[in-house]
């Protein structure tokens, strides 16, 4: 809007409005009937009908100012001016701007100097009843619901006083189960909202039936309806005579033949697996129900996992220490001891303090003096000291003479070694005699035969040779070693007795051994032509070339 001003001389203050026009107005007009004699005129234009318009004042006339009463000072009266929208005889020291300027209102100042405000302290929310900015208003309580607030950021739960949201300021999810769900109870949320487990029941049928599926339960499973079949070897159709009877799933009475003998048992069940009962009239054997579980056992604590026929649960085993726990770690100063275990064969430990530190034996030894002590449930021993003529040696009593304390061995083949402290007391004994024995051979040769000595199995005492074999050295050599491919000894001149290869059996030739002189030394000699290398009776040379090697198979030995 446009800020008007009033200057009424020297005996007024200027007064800006920072109100509405028609106000403004008003307030010019009552100032100016009272200040201005009545003939004072003006006209006053609405230059737009909306409130924040511009009013124009024309000035008509001006008033000629009177002498008040003679009662009055000469100060008892002023001229007043009235300066509207910059027009008029206006303070030189004042500026106002003129009418045609448009005014912006500052609506968060006008809010701020109304006494609204934009933010609450923590409880306390803003209504935005400002009229000139909603940004601004009252501070009023937030009155949310218990467990919310609009700064938490669970669910919405409801409204402030002001209309913001209000949430919860827990979590609302469940651990276990669904709100959902209308089965057993399984959890409640931080908010308290109960969680349950799926409903297993069937609104229709059930999902033990075996019919045609009607529908699912909250778990998933199928429901059917009943089946209106009879179980194996029963029928709907009554034999008549001697029968039993059962019923199927939709509640029908299904028949089966019998013998007209009681099937009864008087004790047990056919259906049982135990132990032996009785025997019915028809001859049928009945049982007690087998106390024994498939997994698990009835003498468990931990979680049921099945039942035996008996009914009994069968729960898993216990890890759990009924005293005790399974950590064998102690603080300083105490020990762990074994004091129980769990049912699954955990041990379970205790710690107990260190009070028997030092006492290590588990019996006091002899010719000793000890102090005991309790550690949980055994009893240990330390050494203080030795009766007379012992001397302590670490947890146990010796003699103060060393071979008192020892026992001589008796030995057969002597003593191998005495006690380090006490040189009169064998030790260890010889298990045989062969410290004093020499073999007369290290090892019994091939083709010979060895004793040994009674005493000493590992050593030779003496040695043969086989027949057909003698002693050369440490070894047995045939008595005969060059046997010919036709039986006859190899025998000649420069032949030695040992085994040679001159022989066609023993191989090629050995020029150590046998020795021709006069044989295949040149080619053309009368028993070694090429028409005939290889005959038996001819040269022993394989070509009429070749007159380095021998070939045994195509010579005949001299006789």
């Amino acid at each position: 809007m446009v800020h008007p001003y009033i200057n009424a001389g020297s005996g007024f203050y200027c007064l800006g409005c920072t109100m509405s026009y028609s106000r403004c107005l008003s307030l010019s007009a009552l100032l100016a009937s009272t200040f201005i004699t009545p003939v004072a005129a003006m006209d006053l234009t609405l230059l737009s009908p909306d409130n924040n318009a511009i009013l124009e004042y024309t000035h008509t006339n001006t008033p000629v100012p009177e002498p008040a009463s003679s009662s009055f000072s000469e100060q008892a009266y002023k001229i007043a001016a009235i300066c509207f929208l910059g027009y008029g005889n206006c303070d030189n020291e004042i500026s106002y701007g003129k009418g045609d300027e448009t005014y912006n209102m500052d609506t968060a100042n006008q809010c701020k100097n109304e006494g609204f405000v934009s933010t609450c302290s923590s409880g306390y929310c803003m209504d935005g009843s400002c009229s000139y900015n909603a940004s601004y208003g009252k501070c009023i309580a937030e009155n949310c619901p218990t467990n919310s607030s609009p700064t938490c950021t669970g669910a919405v739960v409801g409204k402030t006083a002001c209309g913001g949201d209000c949430k919860q300021c827990c979590s609302d999810t469940c651990t276990s189960g669904s709100k959902s769900y209308t089965g057993s109870y399984a959890s409640t949320t931080e908010c308290g909202t109960k969680c349950y487990y799926c409903n297993t029941s069937c609104s229709s049928g059930s999902t033990s039936y075996t019919g045609s599926v009607v529908g699912y339960n909250e778990c998933g499973s199928a429901c059917k309806n009943c089946s209106s079949t009879c179980p194996s070897g029963y029928s709907t159709s009554n034999p008549g005579g001697c029968y039993d009877t059962t019923t199927n799933e939709c509640g029908n009475t299904c028949y089966k033949s019998k013998a007209c003998c009681s099937d009864t048992c008087t004790s047990g069940s056919t259906s049982y697996t135990g132990s032996y009962a009785s025997t019915t009239e028809c001859g049928t054997k009945c049982y007690y129900c087998n106390t024994s579980c498939s997994s698990g056992s009835t003498s468990y604590s931990g979680s049921v996992i099945g039942y035996n026929e008996c009914g009994s649960a069968c729960r898993s085993c216990s890890d759990t220490c009924t005293s005790g726990s399974k950590s064998s770690s102690c603080d300083s100063g105490y020990t762990a001891s074994t004091v129980s275990s769990t049912e699954c064969g955990s041990t379970c430990y205790s710690c107990t303090a260190n009070a028997c530190s030092g006492y290590s034996l588990t019996s006091c030894p002899t010719n000793g003096s000890c102090s005991s002590c309790l550690s949980g449930t055994t009893t240990k021993y330390k050494l203080n000291s030795c009766d007379s003529g012992y001397t302590m040696s670490g947890s146990s009593c010796v003699k103060d003479d060393p071979c008192d304390n020892y026992t001589s061995k008796t030995c057969t083949y002597g003593c191998s070694a005495y006690y380090s402290d006490c040189s009169t007391k064998c030790q260890t004994c010889y298990s045989d005699n062969c410290h004093n024995r020499t073999a007369v051979i290290a090892s019994c040769p091939t083709n010979a035969t060895c004793s040994y000595f009674s005493d000493c199995s590992s050593k030779i005492e003496s040695w043969t040779c086989n027949s057909g074999y003698s002693k050369s050295g440490s070894s047995c050599v045939e008595d005969t070693p060059c046997i010919s491919y036709d039986g006859q000894d190899c025998a000649y001149s420069g032949c030695p007795t040992y085994t040679c290869t001159c022989c066609p059996s023993f191989g090629g030739f050995n020029s150590s051994c046998c020795i021709y002189d006069d044989m295949c030394t040149t080619v053309g000699h009368p028993m070694c032509t090429d028409a005939i290398p290889y005959v038996v009776g001819s040269c022993c040379c394989p070509t009429s070339t070749q007159t380095s090697t021998y070939n045994c198979d195509c010579c005949n030995l001299p006789q």
